[in-house]
């Protein structure tokens, strides 16, 4: 068995692949440095060295800070001198996995798996780019400045490093399923991709047919090229004639020459902007400005049947096809991963092994005694004698049969007993102390018995009316929460609500003391402590009661506690039923999203390196406009110094650069960043129109990745979730009947985001100090925001996908496939015919009932009475003496007949063959069952009589079915 696991260890090391006889043409499975180097790559220490390598070097890259002109400082330096430690390690795994396991010429060859490539395509970049830094500097070739590889661009190859987070997926076989399965969907994905081309193509046609030119007029002062625009406000198209939007600023006219909206860039002039127009529109995102700039241009009359049906087809429709296909993925690669589940379990038992192990050794150790064993000792004696006299004392009283007639009472004898006995044998040396005394503790239970005060109290917290006034309470208490004055602590109105707030504490604490004396604290199975939604209700308390406590508003204590009363809306999810399942629903659909929030964070960091590559230090926002134009006349145009500083969201840093990139997953303001994005010019230099066009692609790859991509396979957890949970967990997460609303579309958040950050202006009424009026907000609106989207986004409000997608599943199941769904209908007809539930119906029935049952299972109603009485003989059912059929006999001989269970040929030698496959099969099964569903030889007409009378054949009994 040692060696059986030891064999599989060495399989699961090397991918489930046997060694090849042959490495590298020469290198045997003899030859001892192939048997060195398969040790060291079989070696569980040596793959988490490589797996914190990888790590190592993902902090540095995130650490490194680009600066302009190539300047770098003693931290890039360093950071530098490190890369050549990762590209050794690197080399060296590489090295020593092409010894083990081969090159290229065998099934199992280092390079016939995927991540190998990987790792070996990062580690030949790497040696490349060292190799021509050292051909250079040995040439005596000066290399340009900023530039380390001589007359040799290498920023190109140096961008390769951004695939080293990617190995950490070669490490992690969890992370593989989720990686195999994105890959392996790429190829379905492609036909979407093309559909949505097409889709793309023929709305940009119909756009340019009818929206060409049509959005580069706007208004003008008349004989300037000053474009008009009431303060505040962007321009926006025009129209001269029709229903259009016109200049009503005096001395103002519409006319040609106006670039259009976004510099120019949205626009249908021709089929490449037109293009990048519609696909803009069908990400949702800035649609509606494009549909209000082409009404001001020619009216509203028809541009909204263009755009309606745009979203609809395109962005409602064509783009969710990717659901279905990631679950089919999903499924598919879960199968797989099912089928390597020996591995890991060995690795489980192994890992059980260790631990039980550990636990073992530790539970042997001596138990070492304190300084205050002694007075301990002295407490327990006096207390044992206590307890002993007053067993004494009622046995005496009592009587030994009354006293032992009450189950504490012997409860009490066994614990004295023990206790007097542990004393005894510890004070003799024979035994240590056990600790024996601790049971005293559970006399405890004899204060709260069953009496009449607690069936009062069950009867009170059970009761319908109870639960209704509670669910008030909590939906009064979040009214109070939010009509709180947040700027002035001492108004009028908060004062009002706290006294309100300690009437609710009071009725909540009330409820939860109810309940404890009811079901008891935590010791038994089923008390109050033992329920995840009960702790929830008693922490909400706790926490009330802590901030009633304390009076001091300066203390930032308090303040934390009454910022946690905000959990009070949260205990409604236990009174509840429906609620509560879906609460239940979106927690085991968060235990499956962590392999998948990791491989988005990954994808998120390599693109965040690019961007900083690619953005750094670019200023693309004026903090001072040139010129101003309010009422005055043109000539007091006043010209202000220019001075343009970073964007809100840049590419600064790592950090920054994944703050922005998450924003543009969640669709919300990427034109303007790609706009920005396009504009940027050199490092400390402002913006150029439309310098650099090209970069786009950055952006719409990653929206292609991640925003349509990985966000939807959110979408595939949940749904996945909720085939796991069955159908009785699906029947209760039905989110048409939810009682609470959760509002999450997204829209404008990283804008609210920015505004509650630290460094805006306090409002005049709120508490802050002298000096303090610009030290409002906080930097953990980030976390609260990021995590709050990331919460109802991707998970609450997929919860509803997930739900449609069941159902479109439910609606497009191939009904003639016999399965589980047949059984319920089979049920409730077969009720109709047998409302007292005996199991039996005449046999004269039979023929109706399964008229009225579809194929497979039935006949159906299209079936004529003599064919469908042909088809019943023929089945060969069972048939009692009484004349009637059971319901284990009939819904068998049916699934029989579908599927074609041994039907052919002599039925008493088929019927007999298939008891036997069934007595193999479900060995279980009881044979007063099976020989209900499938009567034995000699047993049909002899041993059975009179339970059962044959099978169904055409006799005398059976004229009127013909009839």
């Amino acid at each position: 068995k040692r060696k059986q696991k030891e064999k599989l260890k060495k399989l699961m090391a090397t991918g489930g692949n046997p060694r090849p006889a042959r490495s590298l043409l020469f290198l045997t499975l003899k030859n001892p440095f192939r048997k060195a180097c398969l040790s060291i790559v079989e070696w569980k220490p040596f793959e988490i060295i490589i797996l914190l390598a990888i790590f190592a070097n993902c902090v540095g890259l995130a650490v490194y800070l680009p600066m302009p002109e190539e300047d770098s400082n003693n931290t890039n330096s360093n950071l530098e001198s490190l890369e050549y430690i990762f590209l050794i390690i690197f080399s060296v795994e590489c090295f020593l996995k092409i010894v083990a396991y081969g090159f290229l010429f065998h099934a199992d060859a280092y390079l016939r798996n995927c991540w190998n490539i990987l790792d070996f395509v990062c580690v030949s970049v790497g040696l490349f780019t060292v190799a021509v830094d050292a051909i250079n500097h040995l040439s005596g070739v000066e290399a340009p400045i900023g530039e380390k590889g001589g007359g040799f661009d290498m920023k190109a190859l140096r961008a390769f490093r951004v695939l080293r987070p990617l190995r950490l997926v070669s490490g992690v076989p969890s992370l593989q399923v989720v990686m195999n399965s994105i890959l392996k969907s790429m190829l379905p994905l492609f036909h979407i991709t093309l559909l949505v081309f097409f889709m793309v193509t023929i709305y940009s046609i119909m756009g340019l047919e009818l929206f060409k030119c049509k959005m580069h007029k706007t208004c003008y002062y008349i004989g300037t090229n000053i474009i008009a625009t009431v303060e505040n406000e962007k321009p926006s198209p025009c129209a001269k004639a029709g229903n259009g939007r016109r200049c009503l600023i005096n001395g103002t006219e519409c006319r040609i020459g106006w670039p259009g909206p976004n510099n120019g860039i949205t626009h249908f002039d021709n089929l490449g902007f037109s293009m990048l127009t519609v696909y803009q529109c069908i990400t949702t995102q800035g649609w509606t400005d494009v549909l209000y700039w082409l009404n001001d241009a020619i009216g509203m009359e028809w541009p909204w049947i263009f755009f309606t049906t745009l979203i609809l087809v395109g962005s409602f429709f064509v783009l969710n096809l990717i659901l279905g296909v990631l679950s089919g993925e999903f499924t598919k690669e879960r199968e797989k991963a099912k089928s390597r589940g020996e591995f890991q379990k060995l690795r489980e038992t192994q890992q059980l092994d260790e631990d039980l192990k550990g636990y073992m050794e530790w539970i042997t150790q001596a138990e070492v005694l304190d300084n205050e064993q002694e007075s301990h000792d002295n407490a327990n004696k006096l207390l044992l004698t206590m307890f002993s006299l007053e067993m004494f004392i009622k046995m005496y009283a009592l009587g030994l049969p009354s006293y032992f007639m009450s189950l504490f009472n012997r409860f009490d004898c066994f614990v004295v007993s023990t206790g007097i006995m542990e004393l005894i044998l510890v004070h003799m040396g024979i035994m240590s102390v056990m600790g024996i005394s601790v049971l005293r503790c559970i006399r405890l239970l004899r204060l709260l018995k069953v009496t009449r005060f607690r069936k009062l109290c069950h009867r009170i917290i059970n009761a319908t009316t109870f639960t209704n006034i509670i669910l008030l309470f909590i939906l009064l208490s979040s009214i109070s929460l939010a009509a709180e004055d947040p700027i002035d602590p001492l108004s009028f109105r908060n004062k009002v609500l706290a006294y309100a707030d300690i009437v609710f504490t009071s009725v909540f604490t009330a409820e939860i003391v109810l309940k404890m004396t009811t079901y008891g604290a935590i010791l038994h199975k089923g008390s109050f402590c033992r329920n995840s939604f009960n702790i929830l209700d008693l922490l909400v308390v706790s926490v009330s009661l802590l901030s009633m406590g304390m009076e001091s508003n300066a203390i930032s204590v308090v303040k934390i506690l009454r910022v946690l009363r905000v959990l009070r809306p949260l205990r409604a999810i236990n009174r509840a039923k429906g609620l509560k399942h879906v609460v239940q629903c979106v927690f085991v659909a968060v235990k499956t999203i962590g392999n998948i929030v990791l491989v988005t964070m990954l994808l998120d960091f390599m693109f965040a390196c690019i961007g900083v590559q690619l953005f750094k230090v670019r200023k693309n926002k004026m903090k001072m406009f040139w010129g101003f134009f309010g009422s005055r006349a043109l000539h007091e145009m006043e010209v202000c110094k220019r001075e343009w500083t970073n964007a809100d969201l840049n590419f600064d840093n790592i950090v920054n650069g994944m703050l922005a990139l998450f924003t543009i997953s969640t669709f919300e303001g990427w034109p303007k960043i790609l706009y920005k994005a396009i504009d940027s010019n050199s490092e400390d230099e402002g913006p150029l129109y439309n310098n650099r066009v090209a970069i786009s692609i950055f952006f719409i790859i990653y929206l292609i990745l991640i925003a349509f991509f990985m966000m939807n396979i959110f979408v595939g957890f949940v749904i996945i979730t909720f085939q796991e949970q069955g159908e009785q967990e699906y029947k209760n997460c039905e989110l048409d009947k939810n009682q609470v609303c959760l509002c999450a579309t997204g829209e404008a958040w990283h804008e609210v985001m920015l505004a509650c950050m630290y460094g805006k202006r306090c409002d005049p009424k709120s508490d802050y100090l002298p000096g303090e009026e610009y030290t409002c907000g906080s930097n953990f609106a980030i976390i609260y925001f990021m995590s709050f989207y990331m919460l109802c986004a991707f998970l609450i409000i997929n919860l509803f996908v997930a739900v449609i997608m069941d159902n479109f599943d439910y609606l497009t199941r191939d009904w003639s496939i016999l399965g589980p769904q047949h059984l319920d209908e089979f049920k409730k007809i077969w009720a109709e015919y047998d409302p007292e539930a005996t199991g039996r119906i005449k046999h004269l029935d039979v023929v109706t009932l399964l008229r009225r049952i579809p194929a497979p299972l039935g006949f159906g109603k299209f079936c004529s009475h003599r064919i469908a009485c042909k088809r019943l003989v023929s089945m060969n059912m069972p048939l009692n003496s009484d004349g009637t059929v059971t319901f284990n006999a009939t819904l068998f001989a049916l699934v029989r007949t579908a599927l074609k269970i041994k039907t052919e040929g002599n039925f008493e030698k088929a019927n007999e063959e298939l008891r036997g496959i069934i007595k193999k099969i479900w060995k279980r099964t009881s044979m007063k069952l099976l020989d209900q569903v499938i009567p034995p030889i000699g047993g049909l007409f002899q041993e059975n009589e009179e339970e059962t009378g044959g099978v169904l054949r055409p006799s005398a009994n059976q004229e009127k079915c013909f009839q």
